[in-house]
């Protein structure tokens, strides 16, 4: 298990692709990402101040995400 803050998320993985090519790959065998509600607002705020590369790692999640109530 690791945690990953919104640094890590929007920064490191967003716009490295090799980084974010072998983070996503972990997803196609196992894995769920949890996001916080405080996430999805931090990174919601990304999304509209720079938009393709927290899209990319967003999409490629897919559907392996879950909430955290």
């Amino acid at each position: 298990m690791v945690y990953l803050d919104n640094w890590a998320m929007s920064r490191a993985l967003a716009t490295d692709e090799t980084r974010r090519k072998r983070f996503l790959e972990t997803f196609k065998k196992r894995g769920t990402l949890l996001f916080s509600w405080t996430n999805v607002i931090e990174l919601g705020d990304s999304i509209f101040g720079r938009a393709a590369p927290i899209r990319l790692l967003l999409d490629g999640i897919g559907e392996h995400w879950f909430p955290l109530e």
